[in-house]
């Protein structure tokens, strides 16, 4: 949340023009979060999510939540702008010690 609300205050204050990718400069799949998650709250991370189970609880969301993108903050990125918590795991220890 701290890098979100970083970038969108860097877009704010007019070095950023136009659409910016809030997003981590590490992105990783599913597969990977589900496994560093685990790791942050000491329980196991072993079976996957069913897609029907997402998508219940996703609803209209759900195919942004199943798709599959590889997307970069290339843009705050060439800024400067420097993440307070460029890999995952920090930042969702952080964000669960909130």
């Amino acid at each position: 949340m701290d890098d979100v609300v970083g970038i969108q205050i860097l877009a704010l204050h007019g070095d950023l023009e136009g659409p910016v990718n809030a997003t981590a400069p590490e992105p990783v799949r599913q597969k990977e979060f589900a496994r560093t998650l685990g790791r942050a709250v000491r329980r196991p991370a072993f079976m996957p999510a069913p897609s029907f189970m997402v998508r219940l609880i996703a609803g209209q969301v759900a195919g942004e939540v199943l798709g599959s993108k590889r997307v970069m903050p290339r843009r705050a990125l060439e800024r400067g702008y420097e993440f307070r918590f460029p890999d995952l795991e920090p930042g969702l220890r952080d964000a669960l010690a909130s």
